[in-house]
């Protein structure tokens, strides 16, 4: 995809940016008002520019053994999740508190969005970017839920060996988890509530070939309509003072992922900052 990227500098800049991707209509030089008139925007910022828009887990070789994650979560985190449901619900809930998984996040709040391009200390001599996408209500919870049973049930290393034997007992067609689609979680933690997330799954397989054979899912996705061709780059001598105005506005490691520990990290980050910006 072709990008055309927008530099943003502040914060101010950065919500005309935001107005600009939820309107048809062109901004004018005379600085009139923008109306929000797309589907309902939803963003995904990356603290490096040149980051894949894919989930962690599918990143990069070695790929990170996703059956073998969450067996082990699911031990270790059993009293913390006896309380949810569904497959989805346990995936959803790793995936919150760190764990590396095939779902991907975004968040409605453009704000959140623009904190998490900024604030990975490990990368801030690198340019973050922020992308935003209009959902249209393409969730599926019936695929969504069938793709996170399989991957807690199977190695997907694996996964040819048993996959057409799985989408029959289910009634599926196997082509039904050839392609992403959009999750709208169950408040059911507060950092979901505090972050307005939400996920795109990444599909099990790319295609099928034939009757026996099915091709592991490797593409990204930017290659599907889940965003827009127009990113926002923040540059890296900016990221100080960004987040200092977001901290002002109320959005910090603190807000957005709860806890005591991270709001007493979010006091002295920006007690450091400050010192930077002086």
């Amino acid at each position: 995809m072709d990008y055309k990227d927008t530099t943003i500098g502040n914060v101010s800049e950065y919500l005309i940016w935001v107005k600009a991707t939820n309107t048809t209509e062109v901004i004018s030089n005379e600085g009139e008002p923008l109306s929000f008139e797309g589907d309902y925007g939803y963003y995904r910022g990356h603290s490096c520019v040149c980051w894949e828009l894919k989930p962690s887990v599918l990143r990069e070789p070695p790929y990170l053994d996703e059956n073998s994650l969450l067996k082990k979560a699911t031990l270790r985190l059993w009293n913390e999740i006896s309380s949810l449901n569904t497959y989805l619900e346990k995936m959803i809930f790793f995936q919150h508190y760190g764990l590396s998984t095939r779902l991907l996040d975004v968040t409605f709040n453009p704000l959140v969005a623009l904190f998490m391009a900024c604030c990975d200390e490990k990368e801030l001599s690198y340019d973050g970017v922020v992308y935003c996408g209009h959902y249209n209500e393409s969730q599926n919870t019936r695929i969504a839920e069938l793709t996170a049973k399989y991957v807690f049930e199977h190695e997907i290393q694996r996964m040819i060996v048993g996959f057409r034997k799985f989408a029959k007992v289910e009634e599926m067609n196997i082509n039904s988890f050839t392609q992403p689609f959009f999750v709208l979680p169950p408040i059911s933690n507060p950092r979901i509530e505090a972050q307005n997330g939400a996920f795109i799954m990444t599909p099990l397989i790319d295609e099928v070939f034939d009757e026996d054979s099915a091709l592991p899912f490797r593409k990204s996705l930017c290659d599907t309509n889940f965003f827009d061709e127009r990113r926002a780059i923040i540059r890296s001598s900016n990221k100080q003072a960004i987040l200092h105005e977001l901290s002002v506005l109320g959005i910090d490691s603190g807000t957005i992922y709860k806890g005591i520990e991270e709001k007493l990290k979010a006091i002295v980050a920006e007690e450091k900052r400050k010192s930077n910006l002086l």
